[in-house]
C-alpha cells in the first residue's frame, strides 16, 4: 500500500491552474500561508477543484453607529453622513455613498497590480470599513486607535448578547489584507508599532490611520 505524504510548497511552485485557485482561497481567507499543504500519491494534489468554498464566513459586512452612541461633530461628523444617511421614518441606516466604487480606485488598481475592479465581498466589506474608520476616528490626531483584530471584531455580525458570531465572523487575515491594500493605494497608514495577534499568528499594526488621499476622496481636506 502506497503511503501518502504530506508536504508543503511555495504558491510559486503550483501549476498556472492551482495559482489561479490559491489566490481565489486567499482572498477569500480560506488560504492565510503562502505554504500549500498537499498530499502527494502517486503525484496527484489534495487540492481538487469545486471541493471548497472560496466564499468568506461574512460575505455581506455592514456596520453603523449605535442609536447610543454620541453623535459626531464637525468634519468627522460631516464625513460620517456623507457615508451614511438615516432614513427619518423608518430609522434605518444605508450606505449613501459606497467606497469602494470611488473613481480613485479605478484610477490607480493598474498602479498597485490589480486589473480588474473588487469583487463584490471586498467591496462590501470595503464600505464598511470606511464607516467604521471614520467613526473611530481621533479628531486631532487623525488616526484609529483599534488594533486590526478589535476592527475585525467590531465589524462583526454579533448575537443577541453583543457577542461576535463565529460562523460569520470577518476574519483578521481577511481584513489586514484589505487594509494593506489600502496602503498600497496610498488611502490608509498603518503604525509602524505592531502587536501580536493570535488568530493569524503574525505582527500586525497597532493602528491605521485616514491619510490625507483618503480625506480627498471624502472630500474633506483637512
Amino acid at each position: 500500500m502506497q503511503l501518502a505524504v504530506i508536504s508543503k510548497r511555495h504558491w510559486s511552485e503550483l501549476s498556472p491552474e492551482e495559482q489561479v485557485r490559491f489566490w481565489q482561497d486567499y482572498e477569500a481567507g480560506i488560504e492565510s500561508s503562502f505554504l500549500v499543504l498537499q498530499e502527494n500519491k502517486g503525484g496527484t494534489t489534495k487540492r481538487r477543484r469545486g471541493e471548497h468554498s472560496t466564499k468568506p464566513k461574512c460575505e455581506n459586512p455592514a456596520w453603523f453607529r449605535p442609536d447610543n452612541y454620541k453623535a459626531l461633530g464637525g468634519q468627522l461628523g460631516h464625513a460620517y453622513n456623507r457615508l451614511v444617511k438615516k432614513d427619518p421614518v423608518t430609522g434605518q441606516n444605508t450606505l449613501r455613498m459606497h467606497m469602494s466604487l470611488h473613481p480613485f480606485y479605478v484610477l490607480k488598481r493598474q498602479s498597485v497590480g490589480r486589473k480588474y475592479k473588487f469583487r463584490p465581498e471586498k467591496q462590501r466589506l470595503l464600505d464598511a470599513i470606511w464607516v467604521v474608520l471614520v467613526s473611530f476616528c481621533d479628531r486631532g490626531l487623525h488616526t484609529v486607535g483599534m488594533s486590526v483584530s478589535r476592527l475585525a471584531e467590531e465589524i462583526s455580525p454579533k448575537d443577541s448578547k453583543g457577542d461576535v458570531i463565529p460562523e460569520t465572523a470577518v476574519t483578521v487575515s481577511r481584513l489586514s489584507r484589505l487594509l494593506a491594500e489600502q496602503v498600497s493605494f496610498g488611502t490608509l497608514g498603518t503604525s509602524e508599532k505592531t502587536i501580536w495577534d493570535r488568530e493569524s499568528r503574525q505582527r500586525l499594526p497597532k493602528y491605521v490611520w485616514i491619510t490625507e488621499t483618503g480625506w480627498k476622496m471624502l472630500e474633506l481636506i483637512w
